[in-house]
């Protein structure tokens, strides 16, 4: 700590600062540090834009959330909900599939596994 008690003009408040320093009674506090008002990015799946499978998954978690018995929820239901052809609604299940968000039944019907229900977690497809 320095303070400079050889200007006239300066003495009074070089005194105040001495007298504050010896008492821990800063004029002036830090404000304390606030929380990060960020989201790490590590936290949040990037949401991309015309995302298939995430149009895809949300059509079979609004399904699933809506089903009160069971858990297979029907293609041709599914289906009816989704706003796309056929073609990519197949495709986007395929790698809903390969991802392991998804089971296929032997029908051909869709299951939401484990891993598909925290995926509608992460991406708030869901309530909380």
């Amino acid at each position: 700590m320095y303070l400079d008690f050889s200007r006239e003009d300066q003495f009074e408040f070089s005194y105040d600062e001495l007298l504050r320093s010896l008492h821990g009674a800063p004029l002036f506090i830090k404000p304390p540090v606030a929380s990060n008002p960020f989201t790490p990015v590590s936290a949040t799946p990037p949401e991309k834009t015309g995302d298939g499978v995430l149009q895809t998954m949300r059509v079979i978690v609004k399904t699933f959330e809506a089903t009160l018995e069971g858990d297979i929820l029907m293609y041709a239901t599914l289906l009816g909900k989704a706003s796309m052809s056929r073609i990519m609604f197949d495709i986007y299940l395929g790698q809903a599939a390969e991802q392991g968000l998804i089971s296929r039944t032997s029908q051909g019907n869709i299951k939401l596994t484990s891993k598909g229900k925290t995926y509608a977690v992460e991406h708030k497809l869901i309530r909380t």
